[in-house]
């Protein structure tokens, strides 16, 4: 096909195809046929001499596949050995085990926030000045304890899962965090008023008032006294409710 041009761009053809667009070589009998005769502009186009638009449009794609497609295939693969190469295997390992790390520390948190909740009437009061550490009473003597805080005054005491107090697994097999304060009488009736006011289950409102938080915690204050213990959770109120007449706590 030497001698021919692309009809499109003007390029010589020597193939099939034009090498520089895409488009199909002409066809060489037209291209040696003797040009037609002369018509009016309108006749021309009438007679095909206008390039058809689907064809044009055809060839471009053809062209830009074509060169982009090839050109795609070398980066993709460069790309695989940059990430690679910046990235090796041993730092995604190290990343996923740090992953897995801050996971079980967010469960311990999560576990110890719901062992011993928040109560109402918090621990923000100093406690009684001066006062001796806390005095667990009845069977809960047998909990081991921390020296009272020195801000505070609140003593943090731990049942062990292991004591009969705890026997039938009344707090899932979890040992039963406390914590104890004594409390000027005066300021402990107002923690009484707020718990009474948070709702719960009210066991004793006298003296000793007992209540059983919404979350099966134990709330236990000796307004003669000042002596107040909050709890843990237990796994339902009837399990907190053993746990009330198994202590002593509610003077039996």
């Amino acid at each position: 096909m030497a001698g021919l041009n692309c009809r499109y761009c003007g390029s010589p053809v020597d193939g099939a195809v034009c090498a520089h667009c895409g488009a199909p070589a002409p066809d060489r009998a037209a291209a040696a046929s003797p040009p037609p005769a002369a018509a009016t502009p309108g006749h021309d186009q009438a007679r095909g001499h206008v390039p058809d638009p689907a064809a044009v449009a055809g060839s471009l794609v053809g062209a830009i596949r074509s060169r982009l497609v090839p050109e795609a295939e070398k980066i993709v693969p460069e790309a695989e050995k940059l990430v690679r190469k910046h990235h090796p295997a041993w730092q995604w390992r190290t990343a996923g085990g740090v992953l897995v790390i801050a996971l079980i520390l967010l469960v311990v948190l999560m576990i110890r926030s719901c062992s011993l909740p928040g109560m109402p009437g918090g621990f923000a009061n100093p406690g009684l000045p001066g006062a001796p550490a806390p005095t667990l009473p009845g069977t809960l003597a047998t909990a081991s304890c921390e020296p009272p805080e020195s801000a505070s005054g609140v003593e943090r005491c731990v049942v062990s899962a292991a004591d009969p107090l705890l026997s039938g697994g009344i707090t899932g097999g979890r040992d039963l965090p406390l914590r104890v304060q004594t409390v000027p009488p005066g300021e402990l009736a107002g923690i009484v008023r707020q718990w009474r006011a948070a709702g719960g289950s009210v066991v004793s409102d006298s003296t000793v008032f007992v209540s059983i938080s919404a979350s099966s915690a134990v709330l236990y204050a000796d307004t003669g006294s000042g002596l107040r213990i909050d709890t843990g959770s237990f796994t339902n109120n009837a399990a907190a409710q053993t746990f009330l007449s198994r202590s002593g706590l509610l003077g039996g």
